[in-house]
């Protein structure tokens, strides 16, 4: 299945469940990348970005937000234009906001002091914290 038939079964679809993007994956925010060729130009996006516009037409200023806490999720059930403060707070609400948003610090002094500090592997840390492998990284070598 193509990344364009993939996300027309998804605006087509009726499930209630998450439908998770299975194709390219930003390693800096963890949602999920999708390319788009218009007027001979190629322009890159987030992927849940494009499905809200295609299911909910085009909102300038606004942000695709999930009503799911998915990163990964493309089901137009689960997506809608939010403001930046009502997405962060909904993003809070599913735990994904760690300390700030994008752009601002994700982890407070005790978790940085740990990540420093640990012998683990980054790839482990990322796990632990649920972020992304970069992250860790920049922390460890801010110290």
């Amino acid at each position: 299945m193509t990344r364009k038939e993939f996300i027309a079964d998804a605006l087509a679809s009726c499930v209630e469940h998450c439908i998770v993007w299975p194709f390219a994956v930003r390693k800096s925010s963890g949602y999920g990348a999708h390319s788009l060729c218009q007027n001979g130009r190629k322009s890159n996006c987030d992927i849940h970005r494009h499905v809200c516009q295609q299911a909910h037409g085009d909102r300038r200023g606004m942000e695709a937000a999930h009503r799911c806490g998915n990163k990964l999720c493309i089901n137009p059930r689960h997506l809608y234009w939010a403001t930046h403060l009502d997405n962060m707070a909904d993003a809070k609400e599913h735990g994904r906001l760690k300390g700030g948003g994008r752009y601002r610090q994700r982890f407070f002094a005790p978790e940085i002091a740990h990540i420093r500090a640990s012998n683990d592997s980054l790839l482990t840390l990322a796990a632990q914290y649920d972020t992304d492998v970069s992250y860790i990284g920049r922390l460890r070598r801010a110290a």
